[in-house]
């Protein structure tokens, strides 16, 4: 699962760049959680998180990882600091 996790984190770099933001890095780590992708839009910095699933779960995307909301803004605030 973790280099199916890598590769769309380097889709992800690819979609976002063909889109025109401009790509800082990927995989910035913390104590309190990880970005996957860090960009800017303009003079907008964007924190991705890129989740995959295989072809056998089930579910839709639709509201997973809301749980882990709390984290994601620490690891933003961290990676401002």
């Amino acid at each position: 699962m973790k280099d199916l996790k890598e590769r769309a984190i380097k889709a992800t770099k690819l979609f976002l760049e063909r889109r025109g933001y401009e790509v800082i890095e990927t995989g910035w780590e913390c104590p309190a959680d990880a970005i996957d992708v860090v960009a800017t839009d303009d003079e907008t910095l964007v924190f991705v998180e890129v989740s995959v699933r295989t072809a056998d779960e089930s579910g839709f995307p639709e509201g997973s990882g809301l749980e882990g909301r709390g984290h994601r803004k620490t690891a933003a605030i961290a990676y401002l600091a």
